[in-house]
C-alpha cells in the first residue's frame, strides 16, 4: 500500500514518495480496512491498494464445507445433552406426575427442571471447560510435533472470551434440549404422568395376528419410542461418519503430489527465506561456486542443477495493451484483481508506472528436464540457442490463461537484467535493451522451483542458462536453488552434509530434503489422525453413553412390564433376546443412517474442501463405517444383555409389584 507523492515532489521520482508499511491480523476485508486507516490519518484521497494483498479471497462458498464440517460436530453435542435430559425426565416424570397431584402447575414444573439442568451446568460447565482448556493444552505440542516444525512454539490462550462464549453456548444447549422434555412433563395429566410409559403418549396402535417372537415384540418396542430412537441411533451415526470422512481424507493425500511443490529432486539448496517459502527479505542469488563445487564431489551424486530468478519490469505497448484487454472476454480473468490493476494501468485510472513485472528464470539442463509442457513442445535446440522462451500461464489471472502461445513472438525487456535499477522506468526515451523471442511452449514450472514472489499477471519467462547469464547483472548471477540427486546408498551422507553446511557455515542458507519431506509428510497425516482419532473418539465415546443411558433407563422404566411378559410364559433366554433385539435395532438403524450420511459427506463436504488441494485425491469409500459395524453390533448386543442378567437377579414377585 503506498501514499502518493508528497507535496511538491516531481512525478515520477522515487524522491518524496512516503510508504507506509503495516500488518493487519487477517486478510478478511483487507483492501476495506486499510483504507479507512488511511482515512483516519487524513491519507484517504491518495491511498493506493497493491492488488497483490487481495489474492487470497474469502467467500461464503468457501466457508460453507467448513461449517457444515463443524454443525456435524456441535450437533454430536447437542444430542449427548438432549438425550441426558431426556431420558432423565422421563426416568422422574412419576415424580412430576406426584407433583401434579398436589398442585403443582405445569410452568412450576417447566421451572422446576430449568432449575435442576442450571445445577448441573454450574458443575459440569467448569469442569467442562476446564477439561478442554487441559486437552489442548497438551494436545497442541503433539499436532505441532507432528508437523514437523521445528521452531514453532505453542502459545494457548487463556482470554476469558473463549471460556464465556464456551459456557453460554453450552448453557444455551442445555436449555433448548431441556425445552422439549420439561413440556411434556407439564402438560401430561397426574394420572398419564403416573402411568406414563414409552408408548403412553403415542397414538399409534398396531393389531396383528400371528405368532409372537421375541424380535416381533423388539420391533414394535423400537416404534414405541420413535424419537427416543432416532436420537440414539444418529448419535451413533455421526461418530462413524467422522470416522469414514478422517479415513477417507487421509487416505486421499498422495505423496507424489504432495512432495512435488516442495521438491522434485532428492535436494534443493537456497536462501533461507526461499526454502520456507517467505517473500520477505529473500535472496534470489545465495549459492555460491565454493558450495555447489563441494556439493557436484559428493559421492553417489547422481546429477545437479541450478535455478536462477529476478524480476523485470515489461513496458505495456500498445501490443500489449491489445493483448490485455482481450483478455478480459474470460471471466475468469476479468474477475482477478491482478488483471483490473492492469487494465487500470491501461486507462490510467491507476496512479502507477506503465509497465507490467514479471519474473525471468534461469535454469540449466538439469533442472529444466523438470518442465512439463501445456501447449506446444519442449524444442530444446532452440531454447538452448536463445532463440526462444518458456513461459508459464498467468497464474494471477486465474491461473489457467495464456498471454501467448507457441509461435507468438514475445519482446521481453531486459533492460532492468543489464542494469539493475540504474535507469529510469518513466523515461520513454532512455536506452533499453530489448530482445524478441519466439514463444516455444506454454510450460508449468514446478512449484518445487518457485522464488516464493509472483507478480503483474504471474507470467514467468524461463530462459536457458547461458541466455539468462549473459544479460543478467552481477547482483543475481549465483543461482537461487541448487538442486541435486544422490542415490539411495548415500542419501544420509548427502543429508548430513547440507545440513552442517546450513546450519555452521552459512546459516543464511537452508535446504529441502527428500527424507526430510517424506517425515513432514508423515508427521501431517500423524497430526491429522491424531485430531481425527481423538474427535472420533469424542463422538463414539458420546453414542455409546447416549445407547447405554437409554438402554438401561428403558429397562429399569419397563421392568415390571418385562416381569409380567416372564409371569406369562416367557423365558428368561426369550426375554434377553428380545431385548438384544432391540439393541441391534438400534444399531442397525444408526448404520444405515452412518452409511447415507458418510455417503453424503464424501460426495459433497469433502470434495468441496479438497477441491483446490492439488495432493489429494478423492476416494469415495465406505469401509471404515462397515468395518466399525461388527464390534458397534457386537457392543449394542451386549448391553442390553448384561442389562437383562442385572434384572433377573431379582425376584419375580418384587418387579411385578414395581409401580411403573
Amino acid at each position: 500500500m503506498r501514499h502518493g507523492s508528497s507535496a511538491g515532489a516531481p512525478e515520477g521520482e522515487y524522491s518524496g514518495y512516503v510508504y507506509a508499511s503495516f500488518m493487519l491480523p487477517s486478510s478478511w476485508q483487507l483492501e476495506d480496512r486499510a483504507y479507512q486507516i488511511f482515512c483516519d490519518h487524513g491519507l484517504g484521497d491518495e491511498f493506493h491498494f497493491n492488488a497483490a494483498y487481495s489474492m487470497s479471497s474469502f467467500t461464503l462458498a468457501d466457508a460453507l464445507p467448513v461449517l457444515a464440517l463443524a454443525l456435524l460436530v456441535l450437533a454430536a453435542g447437542y444430542l449427548l445433552i438432549y438425550n441426558i435430559f431426556y431420558i432423565s425426565i422421563v426416568q422422574d416424570i412419576h415424580f412430576y406426575g406426584q407433583l401434579k397431584t398436589i398442585g403443582a402447575s405445569s410452568k412450576q414444573l417447566r421451572k422446576l427442571i430449568y432449575r435442576k439442568a442450571l445445577r448441573l451446568s454450574a458443575v459440569g460447565i467448569p469442569l467442562g471447560l476446564a477439561l478442554g482448556w487441559a486437552l489442548g493444552t497438551a494436545l497442541s505440542p503433539a499436532i505441532l510435533g507432528n508437523m514437523a516444525i521445528s521452531k514453532s512454539i505453542s502459545v494457548h490462550s487463556a482470554h476469558p472470551l473463549i471460556f464465556l462464549a464456551g459456557a453460554a453456548f453450552t448453557l444455551l444447549t442445555v436449555f433448548i434440549s431441556c425445552r422439549k422434555p420439561a413440556k411434556m412433563a407439564g402438560r401430561v395429566s397426574p394420572m398419564e404422568a403416573l402411568r406414563y410409559n414409552e408408548a403412553a403418549l403415542s397414538k399409534v396402535k398396531e393389531r396383528r395376528s400371528g405368532a409372537v417372537s421375541p424380535a416381533r415384540l423388539a420391533r414394535q418396542n423400537l416404534g414405541r419410542g420413535r424419537k427416543k430412537l432416532a436420537v440414539v441411533a444418529l448419535s451413533l451415526a455421526l461418530s462413524l461418519v467422522i470416522l469414514n470422512s478422517v479415513a477417507v481424507f487421509a487416505g486421499g493425500f498422495d505423496f507424489e503430489s504432495f512432495i512435488s511443490d516442495f521438491l522434485v529432486t532428492d535436494f534443493a539448496v537456497g536462501d533461507a527465506g526461499i526454502i520456507n517459502s517467505m517473500t520477505r527479505n529473500t535472496r534470489r542469488s545465495a549459492v555460491d561456486d565454493s558450495l555447489r563445487g563441494s556439493i557436484a564431489a559428493l559421492e553417489g551424486m547422481e546429477g545437479m542443477g541450478s535455478v536462477y530468478c529476478c524480476f523485470a519490469d515489461q513496458p505495456i505497448t500498445d501490443e500489449l495493451a491489445a493483448i490485455i484487454r482481450d483478455a478480459g472476454q474470460y471471466e475468469e480473468v476479468a474477475q482477478s484483481r491482478m488483471y483490473q490493476h492492469a487494465v487500470g494501468q491501461i486507462d490510467g485510472t491507476i496512479d502507477t508506472r506503465g509497465n507490467m513485472i514479471y519474473a525471468v528464470y534461469g535454469l540449466d539442463d538439469y533442472a529444466a528436464q523438470k518442465l512439463t509442457a501445456l501447449e506446444g513442445e519442449l524444442d530444446w535446440d532452440k531454447w538452448r540457442a536463445g532463440e526462444g522462451v518458456f513461459i508459464t500461464p498467468a497464474a494471477l489471472w486465474g491461473g489457467k490463461y495464456c498471454l501467448y502461445h507457441p509461435g507468438d513472438t514475445m519482446s521481453v525487456d531486459l533492460t532492468e537484467l543489464v542494469d539493475g535499477y540504474a535507469y529510469n522506468y518513466w523515461d520513454e526515451s532512455a536506452p533499453r535493451t530489448v530482445k524478441t523471442y519466439e514463444v516455444l511452449a506454454v510450460v508449468d514450472l514446478p512449484g518445487a522451483f518457485y522464488s516464493g514472489s509472483n507478480m503483474g499477471s504471474g507470467t514467468l519467462v524461463i530462459l536457458p542458462e547461458a541466455e539468462y547469464l549473459q544479460y543478467v547483472n552481477e547482483e543475481f548471477r549465483l543461482p537461487m536453488l541448487t538442486v541435486f540427486d544422490v542415490d539411495d546408498e548415500h542419501m544420509a551422507q548427502a543429508e548430513a552434509f547440507v545440513k552442517n553446511y546450513t546450519e555452521n557455515v552459512d546459516p543464511t542458507l537452508d535446504y529441502r530434503s527428500l527424507p526430510s519431506i517424506r517425515e513432514e509428510y508423515r508427521g501431517f497425516l500423524r497430526m491429522f489422525t491424531l485430531v481425527g482419532g481423538a474427535l472420533c473418539a469424542l463422538l463414539a465415546l458420546i453414542g455409546i453413553l447416549n445407547f447405554i443411558n437409554s438402554m438401561t433407563t428403558s429397562v429399569l422404566t419397563r421392568q415390571r412390564e418385562l416381569a409380567m411378559l416372564r409371569a406369562v410364559g416367557m423365558t428368561a433366554g426369550q426375554l434377553k433376546r428380545m431385548l438384544i433385539f432391540e439393541g441391534l435395532g438400534i444399531a442397525g438403524i444408526g448404520l444405515a443412517l452412518a452409511l447415507a450420511l458418510a455417503a453424503v459427506m464424501d460426495l459433497t463436504v469433502l470434495r468441496a474442501i479438497t477441491a483446490e488441494m492439488a495432493a489429494f485425491t478423492i476416494r469415495f469409500s465406505l469401509t471404515p463405517v462397515l468395518l466399525a459395524a461388527p464390534p458397534l453390533l457386537a457392543l449394542t448386543a451386549l448391553v442390553p444383555w448384561l442389562c437383562c442378567c442385572r434384572l433377573e437377579r431379582q425376584p419375580l414377585v418384587e418387579r411385578l409389584r414395581a409401580q411403573d
